[in-house]
């Protein structure tokens, strides 16, 4: 198996629409980047829950494999984590890439993303994501806050010490 080019990550944001077939195309870049990336395994993906937010996650096969991993080799006795390896496992699916660079996405994952015809295709460095619109776009704004509001928090904290 060819190394991964970890020189690569998934980045930006991109609006697609998801057709009556519940396909949805790849943006070019992020297609590109599975492509120069992860080689040996870009004609397909896996997705399944994004831990944390209610979006759907793509991620190359090698890295949903290796994040498993990780999780499985975590103690049986942490409850969150085999909680989580269960959920996120139980849920994922591995999804050709057809030849027009589109994923069918499974109607459980719509659901639970609350996604409609219109969607945000998102790189998030080593996978992606798929979001609701506004889902997705009260997420930045609050994301954006409080990255304002630790800003401002490091500014004061520089400025009081050169005070000193």
């Amino acid at each position: 198996m060819t190394k991964p080019d970890t020189g690569r990550k998934f980045l930006g944001n991109f609006s697609v629409t998801l057709d009556a077939k519940n396909r949805v195309a790849m943006p070019v870049s992020l297609r590109e980047t599975l492509q120069r990336s992860y080689a040996e395994e870009s004609d397909r993906v896996i997705v399944t829950l994004a831990s944390g937010e209610k979006s759907v996650a793509v991620y190359p096969v090698s890295v949903f494999n290796a994040y498993m991993d990780t999780l499985g080799s975590a103690s049986e006795l942490n409850a969150d984590s085999q909680a989580l390896l269960m959920l996120l496992s139980t849920k994922a699916r591995e999804c050709p890439i057809d030849k027009q660079g589109r994923i069918r996405l499974p109607e459980d994952l719509i659901e639970y993303a609350e996604l409609g015809k219109e969607a945000v295709f998102c790189g998030h460095v080593t996978r992606m994501q798929i979001w609701n619109p506004q889902r997705h776009e009260a997420f930045v704004r609050n994301a954006m806050a409080t990255m304002a509001e630790r800003m401002k928090s490091a500014e004061k904290a520089v400025n009081r010490d050169k005070a000193e």
